[in-house]
Order: structure tokens, then sequence, then C-alpha cells
């Protein structure tokens, strides 16, 4: 198995945030896995009509700001 951390950063208030690491299991015979992938399977778009945004991402619960993944040995996975 490849392991894959996750870094989500969440909005927690107007002046704070939240960091979580989720780390993903992908199988050794994944090539060119991609972390926008691993992104996409662990959170959830909500559309919000009617506001300024169509939509955003969200982690239990929370809405997601940004991201980034790291593989085993801490380098950054594009």
């Amino acid at each position: 198995m490849k392991t894959i951390f996750l870094i989500l950063f969440l909005v927690g208030s107007t002046t704070d945030y939240e960091t979580v690491k989720l780390k993903v299991e992908k199988p050794n015979t994944v090539e060119n896995y991609y972390c926008d992938q691993v992104f996409l399977q662990n959170v959830t778009w909500v559309e919000t009509p009617g506001q300024r945004v169509w939509g955003v991402f969200v982690y239990q619960n929370k809405v997601v700001f940004a991201h980034y993944c790291l593989d085993h040995k801490g380098n950054y996975i594009l």
C-alpha cells in the first residue's frame, strides 16, 4: 500500500482556522495518483445558491479553503 497524507485547512471562524491531516492508503499499482484525486474523494461539494460564490468544498461540515498532499517521506505530491 502507498500512503498519502492529505492536509486540509478548514474555516473555523472569521479569524480562526483548523488544520486536519488525513492518512489515505492507496494500492502500489496506482501510478500517476494526484493530490486533487485524493482531495475530491474526501470532501463534498456544496452549492450555495444566491451567494457570491457558486459553492464550497466541505469536510465534516466545515468549509475547506486550502489543501496539499505529502507522500510517506514528506515530499509534496502534485
